[in-house]
């Protein structure tokens, strides 16, 4: 069966799936994220505590909103998509939490960052500094999940379209880059774009964390992705995802990957950070 995520809304429940069927997405048979009931009843609000977090954020904890409301009805240059914390975001973050010196005084860029999460939580937990990147229409969202985390000052917020030579040339090259749940049956125009991507917004040092949630009918695809990073940084570590209540653990491939791009030059870093925090 497919899980469904939901919200509760004026005493009503209304089904994400069914929001994007009246604004006339076809998910291709996607599986939505399952909703926690606490999402549900915060209508859209999602709230991620650990303890590694106390004294660090506000209630010890990171909020965001998916900005579940804000779907527009005309879908042609909008990705639904990023509008969701998907199941391997909380995970992910907890594994942050329990090995918090990966981000501490470290430059963080998150690919893909939907809502921010992942990487709202890397700035909570000491990173110099954290980029947020997404396509231009969803940087609206970032900004006011860092606000509204409290997280903002040690944020930057950038438009970066995988293989966008524009893009790219605007952001650092990062000591530690955030890959959660970025794989979804790309074609292989999209995935080498992301490669591209990748291997722009790394140095020789740098570590490239990758949280994927396995799908059975999609590995044909998403495997292309782990071939061409191994060609680009070398065989992964992997780490395991605990206490992965979001979905199956076995279902949860979480890498780290290190640069051993050793030849060639280092970017210059002099642009890495704009300022101190």
């Amino acid at each position: 069966p497919i899980p469904r995520a939901s919200e509760r809304r004026g005493g009503g429940r209304v089904s994400v799936r069914r929001r994007l069927s009246l604004v006339g997405w076809n998910d291709g048979g996607m599986s939505l994220p399952t909703a926690s009931e606490n999402d549900v009843r915060r209508g859209g609000l999602v709230r991620f505590e650990h303890s590694a977090l106390d004294g660090r954020t506000r209630e010890g904890a990171v909020e965001i909103d998916q900005g579940l409301d804000e779907i527009p009805a005309e879908l042609e240059r909008f990705d639904p998509t990023a509008r969701w914390v998907w199941d391997a975001a909380r995970p992910f973050c907890r594994w942050l939490c329990e090995n918090r010196s990966y981000v501490d005084d470290k430059v963080v860029l998150e690919l893909g960052a939907g809502t921010g999460l992942v990487g709202l939580v890397a700035a909570a937990l000491g990173a110099r500094r954290v980029y947020l990147t997404d396509l231009p229409f969803h940087l609206d969202l970032l900004e006011r999940n860092s606000k509204m985390s409290g997280l903002a000052a040690r944020c930057t917020i950038q438009a970066c379209r995988w293989g966008n030579s524009e893009h790219i040339k605007q952001l650092p090259a990062a000591d530690v880059l955030l890959c959660c749940d970025l794989l979804y049956a790309h074609d292989e125009e999209v995935i080498n774009a992301l490669i591209e991507t990748l291997t722009q917004l790394t140095h020789e040092r740098s570590t490239v964390l990758v949280a994927y949630h396995y799908r059975e009918n999609l590995i044909s695809s998403d495997s292309l992705f782990f071939e061409q990073c191994a060609k680009v940084m070398g065989d992964p570590v992997q780490h395991t995802l605990r206490d992965a209540r979001d979905c199956a653990i076995n279902d949860l491939w979480f890498f780290e990957y290190c640069n051993k791009r050793t030849a060639e030059p280092a970017r210059d870093e002099t642009r890495r950070v704009p300022s101190a925090t």
